[in-house]
């Protein structure tokens, strides 16, 4: 997940935090029932491809009969032809220039995003989430920056398609006009904790109730949980048939990723280098290039990105969007 710290954990608490929480949570499990007959299709076509295309009570019936419940797979070549076409298909980035005095850096455009690509494995990362579009129709990608000084300070992931719910009422293919998406990881409780140490009581609190949860939880309950993850929610072992291992305990916790817009008054640049961009007082780039340049920021009334990152029961820290381009991280490809 991509993390804004943003305030303290007094103002995680307030009421304004807990009344966006509450939007945000309403938001999230509207979108889940609403694609949740989508979002089977999807598993069953996964499935499909992965050989599995008998319900466990149709196979049943065979094995009853001495049968075994066998499968002739048209699909999966189908799939991997068109998979194998974008693989063989790819290409470098290639900038080119606009006028005469644009070549040589033009020229550096393009081993810059050359670099950024190897370094992050773009090729393979692409190739992923154009698999899962195939398979289920769609695919993400997730690009932006960190502060990790072991790293690129560029990143392009593969995010899964099932850790992903976005604005259902969206019409355009890039989600440019939509309200929200939300992500999802099931994350360690120590890891959680050091992530977010100033809300330690509010992560503690959500691994113990998703941990009473996963107990109540019966078999059949169990496998219809939301991302396939969830059967480790505590880290127990369940393999078919076997039961809990409780010697393999792991306490792990859900949390929600949001990349929202909310309607809000900004300064923008409105020329110079960073013309159309909002004005950041904290980005040290910006304020020198627009103090040389003598740029005007005017003010402006538009949808401005937000971030937070929340359990079901407590915000953990929320702030408006880091990027100068004011969109979301997360890129469909579709199918």
């Amino acid at each position: 997940l991509g993390w804004w710290r943003i305030g303290g954990a007094g103002d995680m608490d307030s009421e304004a935090a807990r009344a966006v929480h509450r939007k945000l949570l309403e938001w999230f499990w509207y979108e889940k029932e609403l694609q949740a007959a989508n979002r089977l299709d999807m598993a069953m076509d996964n499935d499909f491809y992965d050989n599995l295309q008998w319900t466990a009570e149709d196979a049943q019936v065979l094995r009853d009969r001495g049968q075994m419940p066998l499968v002739y797979n048209e699909i999966a070549p189908m799939v991997d032809w068109i998979i194998g076409t974008e693989r063989r298909s790819r290409v470098d980035w290639r900038v080119l220039p606009r006028a005469e005095d644009d070549v040589d850096m033009a020229d550096v455009k393009t081993k810059v995003l050359k670099y950024v690509s190897d370094i992050n494995r773009v090729a393979f990362t692409r190739s992923r989430a154009f698999a899962d579009a195939v398979k289920v129709g769609v695919g993400w990608l997730d690009d932006g920056v960190r502060d990790d000084p072991t790293q690129d300070v560029i990143y392009s992931k593969y995010e899964d398609w099932r850790c992903v719910l976005w604005d259902s009422s969206a019409y355009e293919p890039d989600l440019s006009d939509a309200r929200y998406v939300f992500r999802w990881r099931w994350v360690d409780e120590d890891v959680a904790v050091m992530m977010f140490p100033d809300r330690e009581a509010q992560v503690r609190a959500a691994t113990h109730d998703a941990n009473r949860a996963a107990h109540v939880a019966d078999e059949d309950t169990w496998y219809e949980m939301d991302d396939g993850s969830d059967a480790n929610v505590n880290g127990t072992l369940n393999a078919a048939g076997s039961g809990y291992m409780v010697d393999a305990k792991r306490n792990r916790v859900r949390l929600i990723e949001c990349q929202y817009r909310e309607p809000a008054t900004v300064k923008v640049v409105a020329s110079g280098v960073f013309k159309g961009a909002i004005f950041n007082p904290h980005d040290e780039a910006m304020g020198h290039a627009i103090a040389a340049a003598g740029c005007m920021l005017v003010d402006k009334t538009m949808m401005r990105v937000h971030v937070a990152v929340f359990t079901e029961s407590d915000m953990l820290c929320m702030g408006p969007s880091m990027f100068r381009h004011n969109q979301f991280s997360l890129t469909p490809i579709w199918c």
